[in-house]
């Protein structure tokens, strides 16, 4: 089972480990180092992939290669008006354009957290496949986790506080709703319960 998850993108590295109630984090660039560990608790089960490139960059990289394949193209036609030195500056405006370019792409699956922040994964490292591998593998522990610590019985807690927090997982989509009868079905013998504001929760809910 995969708990670890190495990642690099140009000068950007990133390392994600599963623990037994949490996902770890290193992030490190040329210019900082970002460590961080988030408890199961903290991280939904939202998952959304993103592409993002800078248009502007782009546009100038568009219209910069152009000019080169015109510049070519006239040199093949035996125009003499381009020399080796248009070439070059051609060359290194491409170049120059081309290196933050790349550097601005970005190609993410990220993990939701429940303040409304992600947590990115870059898509592609090692490859699309482990990084899937890797996000299934921390959502069955994930799930084994809170299963155990908020959807078992515990002598010291009321059916009403059991109740409320099975709510709360399949609010955070840790169970389905067929998961949620049956733990609502357990916690819930006399087949209903008043809560402390007075409303009554039955067997099905409508």
């Amino acid at each position: 089972m995969i708990t670890t998850l190495n990642q690099r993108f140009l000068f950007t590295t990133r390392k994600f480990e599963i623990t037994d109630k949490s996902l770890r984090i290193q992030i490190s660039t040329l210019s900082r180092k970002f460590e961080n560990e988030y408890p199961f608790e903290e991280i939904s089960r939202k998952i959304a992939k993103t592409k993002n490139i800078n248009i502007v960059l782009l546009v100038f990289q568009s219209i910069a290669l152009v000019f080169f394949i015109v510049g070519i193209m006239a040199r093949l036609t035996g125009d003499k008006s381009v020399d080796s030195n248009s070439f070059i500056g051609f060359i290194t405006v491409n170049a120059i354009i081309f290196i933050p370019l790349i550097i601005s792409y970005k190609n993410n699956i990220n993990l939701f957290l429940s303040n409304g922040t992600y947590i990115p994964f870059f898509a592609h490292s090692p490859s699309q496949d482990e990084v899937e591998t890797f996000l299934e593998v921390f959502k069955k522990i994930q799930k084994e986790y809170l299963l155990n610590r908020y959807a078992k019985r515990d002598l010291m807690q009321s059916n009403e506080k059991m109740f409320e927090q099975i709510i709360w997982l399949k609010d955070i989509n840790v169970i389905d709703d067929q998961e949620f009868e049956e733990l609502k079905n357990m916690f819930l013998p006399d087949n209903s319960v008043r809560n402390p504001i007075g409303f009554i929760f039955k067997n099905s809910i409508n």
